[in-house]
């Protein structure tokens, strides 16, 4: 059984009917690949479409486009509306089609060909008989799997199209236009759904994933954009069940994707490998504003470190000035702190020496010897010596599903699902780390901690620790020589990023 999943709506529509002329190129070619489109290329009437390559004035000239069938190719989701179409892509933009611009021949919308490819970044070369169309390839950032849910999760830079297929034990899915951004692998599993996992490059432009399942099963697909790009999820069943493929989630499914609705977003690269978000999403209680940094393979690059106040322990200080004191990148609040003794709450180690014992069953962040970041539970620490310690709470995602249990840690039901301004660090399953902060004022509504670790989890993070949040919720970057800060309150403790070289 194989499919090509496009994720498409197919409505009707009044638009203009098209004047057909000269005979439009019947090859098409995608990056070097020929692509069969069930429904042509179409030329206007009046309207040259053959003559010299590389001639400017005629590059694409006066040819329409099957508008659902070739936005996937592009690297593009298409949205119906009243007045036409929106076209989604990229980090999550949107591109407007307006209806004066689309054309219906025997039922199918079409589009100028140009036009379609200049507004999703693509370069077109016409030739008399083919028409070559040079695409941003998507790129395959992360790849991870969870036995217990038996879910697979992907991460691409842009919309990859799809061939899904799947035989007996066997499911194969093949991306179209796509490239590793992360190594091939093999891996193994001895419980769970999935015996072998298999990602490889099968040929220039294309990406295999293959799954060798435990018993005959089938994959369920979800997809969509995020901040971080395009992501999908194969929830894996047995043919022969109830659609479960092993234990249940619980009482706290784990959808792979954001719950709140992205309205905005903007991104700002730092470095290769380092980068500043704003995204403004929709909760049920109104508009929040989020920000986030986003390290990929951090332990390669930098190294987090325990920041405190020049005077020490039971001193306060903003967020920026630890950050500059110790030449970091970027840094983000920790412990929570007593009001009164400003002292910091719960487990305390900075350059491999104990400041504060743990404070109950709270869970903390942990960094070893080597530089790995770690989230565990306070009284059950990591066997290897831990250099690095901060203590937050409560804890958010761990293996990659939502696991807040508030009264084990000591917070109040209240202060789970009341709105509040939010800290948090998230780890990715590819080496990822994540420092957000989400805002609460007149214009910006909050998180409960449910959301905020949906959020987390849409982000791509499998791992997450909520830290001091309200008026301490503080976010610091470097961008050259300066240091822009989001939040001023002073705090008692802080996490900053040094780069190693």
């Amino acid at each position: 059984m194989s499919r090509f999943i496009f994720l498409l709506a197919f409505l009707p529509l009044a638009l203009n009917p098209v004047g057909l002329g000269f005979a439009a190129p019947e090859r098409l070619i995608i990056n070097g690949h020929e692509v069969q489109l069930e429904h042509p290329l179409l030329a206007l009437e009046g309207e040259a479409v053959a003559g010299a390559a590389g001639a400017e004035e005629e590059k694409g000239k006066g040819l329409l486009a099957p508008l659902e069938e070739l936005s996937p190719y592009l690297g593009a989701e298409l949205r119906r509306e009243d007045r036409g179409y929106i076209l989604r892509f990229g980090l999550g933009e949107e591109a407007r089609l307006p209806q004066a611009g689309l054309h219906l021949q025997a039922g199918v919308s079409y589009f100028p060909l140009e036009e379609l490819a200049g507004l999703l970044g693509a370069r077109s070369l016409l030739f008399p008989d083919s028409v070559y169309l040079f695409v941003p390839r998507s790129e395959l950032v992360s790849l991870s799997y969870s036995s217990a849910e038996g879910v697979v999760r992907l991460r691409f830079s842009r919309l990859a199209p799809l061939e899904l297929a799947s035989k007996g034990r066997t499911i194969e899915a093949r991306f179209f236009n796509a490239v590793l951004g992360i190594a091939p692998r093999t891996s193994r599993f001895s419980q769970g759904m999935v015996k072998e996992l298999e990602l490889l490059s099968e040929r220039a432009g294309q990406v295999q994933l293959r799954l060798e399942l435990s018993q005959a099963g089938r994959a369920e697909l979800r997809a969509g954009f995020s901040s971080g790009g395009y992501e999908l999820e194969l929830r894996l069943a047995s043919d022969g069940g109830d659609g479960s493929s092993g234990p249940g989630p619980g009482p706290n499914p784990s959808p792979s994707l954001p719950i709140l609705k992205l309205k905005r977003a903007e991104q700002l690269r730092l470095k290769p490998w380092l980068s500043y978000h704003y995204e403004l999403r929709e909760t049920p209680a109104g508009p929040v504003r989020i920000y986030y940094l986003l390290v990929e393979d951090y332990q390669a690059h930098a190294r987090l470190r325990v920041a405190l106040p020049q005077a020490g322990l039971g001193g306060l200080e903003r967020l920026e000035r630890m950050v500059a004191a110790q030449g970091g990148l970027c840094g983000i609040n920790a412990n929570f702190f007593d009001p009164v003794s400003n002292r910091p709450i719960g487990l305390l180690i900075k350059d491999g020496a104990l400041l504060l014992p743990p404070y109950g069953h709270r869970a903390a962040l942990g960094i070893d010897l080597f530089g790995k970041a770690v989230i565990f539970e306070e009284a059950q620490p990591p066997l290897i010596p831990l250099r690095e310690a901060v203590t937050g709470g409560p804890r958010l995602l761990k293996d990659g599903r939502v696991v807040l249990d508030p009264k084990r840690e000591g917070f109040s039901e209240a202060f789970i699902q009341g709105r509040a301004a939010r800290s948090a660090i998230g780890l990715g399953a590819e080496g990822e780390l994540i420092m957000l902060i989400a805002i609460k004022d007149r214009g910006s509504a909050g998180l409960t901690l449910e959301e905020l670790a949906l959020l987390l989890q849409g982000l791509g993070a499998v791992e997450a620790l909520a830290l001091d949040g309200g008026s301490s919720a503080s976010l610091v970057f470097r961008r050259g020589k300066d240091l822009r800060a989001i939040g001023g309150r002073e705090i008692a403790v802080g996490l900053v990023l040094i780069p190693t070289r």
